[in-house]
């Protein structure tokens, strides 16, 4: 979805006095998804959780410009 969409759906709920927008069809299928079946919900986003890799502890720390750099999205910018 893009910006300029995303930002209408916002704005158009602010205007309705709406407290929550969600702005995918994915999305929404998981609040309708969990509403019935919080649970079953938790434990699913738990499994999913388990399969991604973990961090390394290099990884946890905040690093900013230069030293932000992933092997997964590197950046077109010279180092």
């Amino acid at each position: 979805m893009n910006a300029e969409r995303s930002a209408r759906q916002v704005a158009r709920a602010c205007e309705q006095g709406r407290a929550e927008v969600v702005l995918s069809v994915p999305a929404r299928f998981a609040v309708k998804f969990e509403a019935p079946f919080p649970g079953l919900t938790s434990d699913l986003l738990a499994s999913a959780n388990k399969m991604l890799p973990s961090a390394d502890e290099s990884e946890t720390q905040p690093k900013t410009g230069k030293k932000s750099f992933s092997q997964v999205s590197p950046s077109w910018v010279p180092h």
